[in-house]
């Protein structure tokens, strides 16, 4: 086996290891936009320096290879490893816990466009202006309060 031959059999071999690698551990382009240049240097590579049947050849083999590779990655079973099983069944606790009622007090402590933090009985809590743009430091009033969304305006 000459140089040559060796050559495009390592960048074509090369080039499919990093188009693996895009697929199941390095999403980002990079690893496959690299590997696939080389797999193209391989084909050039045999294309220049054998016949043409032989280049044809080997681009249809770096073909089906790829494609059996991106089915094969793709399939279902083969992401078993790398993905969450678990549900996921918590729930936000609302605004219940708070002690936070309608017609409580308090100030804004950021601006509220339209939402912001204000601090109501002595505690920091996510509003919503019902009035638009609230500045800081202003006095609040509790108007409604829907699941976990509590809404303000200025008295």
């Amino acid at each position: 086996m000459d140089y040559t031959l060796a050559s495009a059999i390592l960048l074509l071999v090369l080039g499919w290891i990093l188009l693996l690698l895009e697929v199941v551990i390095l999403p980002g382009l990079i690893a496959g936009i690299v590997g696939f240049i080389l797999q193209i240097c391989g084909v050039v590579l045999i294309w220049k320096n054998y016949a043409q049947p032989t280049g044809w050849l080997v681009v249809a083999g770096m073909t089906i290879i790829n494609g059996i590779t991106l089915w094969w990655s793709f399939r279902d079973s083969s992401w078993n490893g790398m993905t969450l099983h678990e549900t996921v069944d918590g729930k936000v606790g609302g605004t219940a816990h708070l002690g936070i009622a309608v017609g409580d007090l308090g100030i804004s402590v950021s601006r509220l466009a339209p939402a912001g933090t204000a601090k109501i009985q002595e505690q920091f809590v996510e509003v919503h202006s019902l009035e638009g743009f609230i500045n800081e430091q202003e006095k609040l009033i509790v108007v409604k309060i829907t699941g976990d969304k509590i809404f303000v305006k200025t008295p």
